[in-house]
């Protein structure tokens, strides 16, 4: 009888294979959120130096009003603007290296950011203490908000990774069928001897061609 393969044993090498790239697909994807993570540093530092510039610079700021609407040239308007959407860009960026913690980091930067710009702002005689100390409340007030939202996203746990599409299951070969028995080889010779005994009295005269046709007719028959 051949043998026959063992159909489980064609998806050994599969089932040894998917361990390792599953991990190999976890460490380049921790690979890539950690890349994201620094690189999500320049928008965050940008985002700060323009927040501090802002502060600092704020009451300096010329406006041009007119009806219901302000405007300036200065470039230190802008930066609140500017400042807001880079941090937003960083926390979007790094949110997965850094747990859901992203977005309460960066308002704790924005808000050390405009308290950095108003200190210096003060202490170079640009602003008096009475004119900044509602926004420096409010600042103060966001840095706690972020550092318990900071809190809670480390809480809570990494984000869900993205889901792998899952492998299709192989198809079960189907088994080899079974080869039918050998006819015993004692049976097929005796037809055979019982058919030539048959022909060498026929030729020799001893049977009719009608008795040889009926004898014939039997063995095989029988056989």
């Amino acid at each position: 009888m051949p043998e026959q393969t063992d159909p489980s044993s064609r998806a050994r090498p599969h089932a040894l294979a998917d361990p390792l790239f599953a991990s190999l697909g976890r460490r380049f994807r921790w690979t890539n959120d950690g890349l994201a993570a620094l690189l999500a540093l320049l928008p965050a530092v940008g985002a700060v130096l323009l927040l501090h510039y802002g502060a600092r610079e704020w009451n300096l700021v010329r406006w041009e009003c007119a009806a219901a609407s302000c405007a300036s040239d200065d470039f230190a308007a802008g930066t609140p603007l500017l400042g807001g959407g880079m941090l937003l860009v960083a926390a979007l960026m790094s949110r997965r290296a850094t747990r859901r913690a992203s977005f309460g980091l960066a308002l704790v930067a924005g808000a050390g950011a405009l308290l950095w710009g108003w200190h210096e702002a003060v202490a170079q005689h640009l602003a008096t203490p009475e004119q900044v100390h509602l926004r420096v409340v409010l600042a103060w007030a966001a840095v706690g908000v972020g550092l318990v939202g900071a809190v809670v996203g480390l809480a809570r746990g990494p984000m869900p990774a993205r889901p792998e599409p899952a492998a299709s299951p192989e198809a079960p070969q189907p088994a080899a069928p079974p080869r039918a028995a050998d006819e015993p080889r004692s049976s097929r010779d005796d037809v055979v001897d019982r058919l030539e005994r048959l022909d060498a009295l026929h030729a020799a005269g001893s049977l009719t061609d009608a008795e040889y046709a009926s004898a014939k007719a039997r063995v095989l028959a029988d056989g």
